[in-house]
């Protein structure tokens, strides 16, 4: 019997963008809440601050913007310098023209940038991985490795399963290490 499980996705709700207020951004949606009229006239108090409540979310979903959240992936930024985020930049910038004229020239462009990137994020991950490889090439660093591959697996490790398995007399067998025995 194959048994597939797939894993739950989660659905994340629609967040505001209220860092995006800018100078423009701001000033109309000071206008836009300002122009909201309220009829407030014998509602309590809890009645009164949802419909303001909505009101502001409902113009700041008009002017600021949502968004959908997904999946956050890291890449870790902090080891890119200078040279890594200009290249990254130069990309964006090329990736954008292109969007726009849909020109070969521009595509071929935009791709030679990507692959100019793709080398920069490389060499910056080997600068940055570098003196992981030499102190693994010495003798304590064979310890090491074990402890890394522990790590990783405990990383890797799904913390939303439930490992259960009838044991030899018929109780449910939870710890890993028992299941692994059985």
């Amino acid at each position: 019997m194959d048994l597939c499980v797939k894993p739950l996705r989660r659905h994340t709700e629609l967040c505001l963008l209220w860092w995006l207020q800018d100078q423009t951004r701001y000033s109309k949606f000071e206008s836009a809440a300002g122009n909201i009229s309220l009829d407030t006239a014998g509602k309590s108090v809890q009645e009164c601050w949802k419909t303001i409540q909505t009101a502001i979310t409902k113009t700041a979903k008009q002017v600021l913007g949502v968004a959908k959240g997904g999946r956050k992936i890291d890449k870790e930024t902090t080891r890119w310098d200078a040279t890594v985020q200009g290249s990254l930049r130069e990309k964006k910038a090329l990736f954008k023209t292109w969007q726009v004229t849909k020109s070969p020239e521009d595509r071929a462009s935009y791709k030679t940038a990507k692959r100019a990137a793709k080398k920069a994020v490389a060499r910056a991950r080997r600068d940055h991985l570098q003196p992981l490889y030499a102190k693994l090439d010495t003798p304590e660093g064979h310890k090491l490795i074990y402890k890394l591959a522990r790590s990783r697996a405990k990383a890797a490790q799904d913390i939303t399963r439930c490992c259960s398995v009838n044991g030899p007399n018929g109780e449910l067998l939870y710890d890993d290490r028992a299941v692994k025995e059985r």
